[in-house]
């Protein structure tokens, strides 16, 4: 291309107005104003404009030219410098499809070449079915008479143009004067130049189009090829975090004996959230529960859930009861399930239930669930309406046995106690924990406790049929250091614990001293014994009715004690000084 560019550029350039009066056809140029219009890019235009362009030098064009020896020049023949331009349109025509022709063959061996990669890494690349080329539409040419017509007009113009731009000759291609048509380009030369050109756009445009085409396949493949990677590592990833845990269940299968065929149930379980150490305390304990079918293993698991057993509280609930995986649905579950619903049980307390008393499964209907709400009907003297709560509040109530724990404990406290049926009921229905608590260890030393601060039986029963739960606090940690502090700094005695048996479950270091000391900062303390329903209260309702304040400024105070006890017992535990 470069070469055929110093060769336009060392041939005479025709096309620059010149004073020659040297004439060319009109018809020639109008029809290459026509064909630089069908030329697809500025470049073909100037080429072939310079090619078929006229001489403009006046002074080549004279015939009356001498050499320094005085022998007569021959004149510049414009059919030579047509001859020469067409042999250097054609040479710059076959050098522009030559560079077609070689990206198209740049662009087959790249595309094989990413075919192969494609192929090394296991990916197949289907072959785009080939288009038949688009034959390129022929140029619609004007014909003769209407090119004379228009030559006419042009040539008004021109002239005027050619008489306002002086003669410097300087003046461009579109500003050419009148020439004639004599030594034109013949019609279907032009019309054959015009159609190579176009022809060879409409190749480049196709190749260009098949470039982008296949570029977008192989971006394409190797997106899927990048996203099949990433696909692939993360796959790659599971496989090994699967292997590593089937590694370790198969070295734990074999440390505990159980056999090839029960791992299954192990990988499941470990899916549920069950670890290693998990597994070793199921063997210590029921190792025969590892030995179940994984498939009934997992209905059974799958029921649980269905009732209402979350997810965070299975594992833990395997754990401590395994034997449940050993259960059936049909003949155990589902049986119990229904009676628990005919006793009052809601619903959706059914999953909390059973996780609380998983042995709820395994007792048997007629032999203990059924016999112990009719003791606890008959006996303690529970109405039908009020099972149901007992139940959900304290399902460990239909575990134990009649002879072992109901009748034990339900005895000392109608005989040793004095407690009514009615009363026992009452107590029994709003802390059923009752019927839980050791009678040698729980409810005889909170008894003598109560005893040796003044309170009679009566007071006692009292106060546990006030505060039921008074017997699961402690007496060295809660009860001991409430009491004292009623005693020193309250002005209480045993007529408050009996009045106010509430003041056992009441914080002593978030509620009873801040209030008290408050009271006592802002000198509003009672001469008497302090007032217990200052207690009771809210703290918003406390500052309102009883310290005549802000429920800012007591928040303060309170933070403040709260810090200072604080710092208090880390000095006296670590033995420094603050």
């Amino acid at each position: 291309m470069a070469v055929a560019w110093g060769a336009l550029s060392s041939a005479p350039q025709p096309g620059c107005l010149g004073h020659g009066h040297y004439a060319s056809s009109w018809a020639t140029m109008q029809g290459l104003h026509l064909q630089q219009m069908m030329f697809t890019s500025k470049g073909e235009a100037v080429l072939a404009g310079a090619a078929a362009s006229q001489q403009s030098n006046a002074r080549i064009a004279k015939s009356n030219r001498r050499s320094r020896y005085g022998e007569a020049l021959p004149t510049f023949g414009f059919d030579d410098e047509m001859e020469g331009g067409s042999t250097l349109l054609s040479q710059l025509l076959s050098d522009e499809l030559e560079i077609v022709e070689q990206e198209k063959r740049d662009m087959e061996a790249t595309t094989k070449k990413a075919q192969r990669k494609l192929k090394n890494l296991g990916i197949e690349f289907k072959r785009a079915e080939k288009s038949a080329p688009a034959v390129p539409r022929k140029v619609k040419l004007v014909s003769p008479s209407a090119l004379d017509d228009f030559s006419s007009d042009v040539a008004t113009t021109s002239s005027s143009r050619l008489s306002r731009a002086g003669t410097s000759g300087r003046n461009v291609l579109q500003d050419s004067p009148v020439l004639s048509r004599s030594k034109s380009l013949n019609r279907n030369e032009w019309e054959e130049q015009a159609y190579q050109i176009i022809r060879r756009q409409k190749l480049r445009d196709a190749a260009l189009r098949e470039r982008a085409e296949k570029a977008s396949k192989v971006s394409s493949k190797k997106s899927t090829l990048s996203e099949r990677s990433s696909e692939s590592i993360i796959a790659t990833t599971l496989a090994d975090e699967i292997n590593d845990v089937e590694d370790a269940l198969v070295k734990l299968s074999c440390e505990i004996n159980l056999e090839p065929k029960f791992r299954p149930l192990l990988q499941y379980l470990h899916q549920q959230g069950l670890s290693e150490s998990d597994f070793r305390k199921i063997a210590e304990r029921h190792k025969t529960c590892l030995q179940t079918n994984a498939v009934m293993a997992k209905e059974r698991v799958e029921y649980l859930l269905s009732i209402g057993v979350e997810n965070e509280n299975l594992s833990k609930l395997i754990v401590r009861h395994p034997q449940i995986l050993e259960y059936t649905v049909e003949r155990a579950m589902k049986p119990r399930i229904q009676y628990l619903k005919r006793l009052g049980v809601p619903e959706s307390k059914l999953g909390r239930v059973i996780t609380v008393a998983p042995s709820l499964l395994e007792c048997s209907l007629h032999r203990s669930l059924k016999p112990r709400v009719e003791y606890l009907k008959d006996v303690v003297g529970i109405k039908d309406s009020d099972i149901g709560l007992i139940v959900t509040r304290s399902p460990q109530v239909l575990t134990q046995s009649i002879e072992d724990s109901l009748e034990p404990r339900v005895e000392f406290f109608m005989v040793e106690m004095g407690v009514t049926k009615e009363k026992l009921a009452k107590m029994v229905t709003r802390h059923p924990q009752l019927l839980h608590y050791s009678v040698e260890d729980g409810i005889c030393p909170r008894v003598d406790y109560l005893r040796s601060i003044g309170l009679s039986r009566e007071d006692i029963l009292k106060v546990f049929a006030r505060l039921t739960q008074i017997l699961s606090l402690s007496i060295e940690n809660c009860l001991k250091p409430k009491y004292e502090y009623l005693v020193k700094e309250l002005k209480g005695g045993p007529q408050t614990v009996t009045s106010f048996p509430a003041y056992f479950s009441l914080s002593l270091e978030q509620r009873i001293k801040p209030r008290h000391r408050f009271l006592a900062t802002l000198n509003r303390l009672p001469s008497g014994p302090f007032p217990m329903k200052s207690l009771a209260v809210t703290d918003s309702c406390f500052c309102k009715q009883w310290a005549k304040t802000s429920l800012e400024e007591y928040q303060l105070f309170r933070n403040e004690l709260l810090l200072g006890n604080f710092a208090k017992n880390f000095e006296w535990k670590n033995k420094v000084h603050i």
